[in-house]
């Protein structure tokens, strides 16, 4: 279980480490360290709005890239 729990926790990082930066970085900061969609725009320099963007085309592509890899071990 452990060792299962290792391969999945490697394959989102590489997942993630695979995103474009400005997404990753808005997933790294709303998820990882907890921040609001208030507080990211100070870290990124960008608009509360673009914080939105970024978040929401981050998920797509890390549901994309699971579906991918779904679709390939099926």
């Amino acid at each position: 279980e452990e060792a299962d729990l290792e391969g999945r926790m490697a394959r989102i990082t590489q997942m993630i480490d695979a995103l474009p930066a400005k997404p990753r970085a808005a997933l790294v900061l709303q998820y990882r360290d907890g921040l609001t969609y208030e507080e990211i725009p100070d870290r990124l320099g960008v608009t509360t709005h673009a914080v939105k963007k970024y978040v929401m085309q981050g998920l797509a592509l890390c549901r994309k890239h699971l579906a991918r890899s779904e679709g390939h071990a099926g």
